[in-house]
């Protein structure tokens, strides 16, 4: 994947140096492209090369390394977090998901925000 992620790349004319430890990245690309159109191919690549599908899985299984029933442990992240009440559970998480309207005991931003961290690393597992 790494090998076909970096061909399609430099195919593109953008310089990469390799995946970082914890699977993230950076990119060269020339001034005259843009970072818009930069960031388009390497979209583009990383779906062709199989990097976005197996980047997800990594950070996946480094979120949560002993399998925790991701429900419970996106509710007690907005527990934590302070966004929804101390009794919210994972029904209340997984009804209100489904919907997309949720029970915020802060504002719709800063619960929105609470949400998106606690579904990218319910256990906060991941650095940074």
């Amino acid at each position: 994947m790494t090998t076909r992620m970096s061909d399609c790349l430099k195919a593109q004319g953008i310089e990469f140096s390799g995946f970082a430890q914890g699977g993230g990245y950076e990119i060269q690309f020339p001034p005259s492209m843009g970072s818009e159109q930069a960031n388009q191919l390497t979209n583009d690549c990383s779906q062709s090369s199989g990097e976005w599908s197996v980047g997800a899985l990594h950070q996946f299984v480094q979120a949560n390394p002993d399998k925790v029933d991701l429900a419970t442990a996106i509710a007690a992240c907005l527990v934590a977090r302070k966004a929804v009440a101390s009794g919210y559970t994972a029904e209340d998480w997984r009804r209100e998901d489904r919907r997309g309207r949720y029970s915020f005991i802060v504002d719709k931003h800063t619960g929105l925000s609470a949400v998106a961290a606690c579904n990218s690393d319910p256990m906060g597992s991941l650095p940074g």
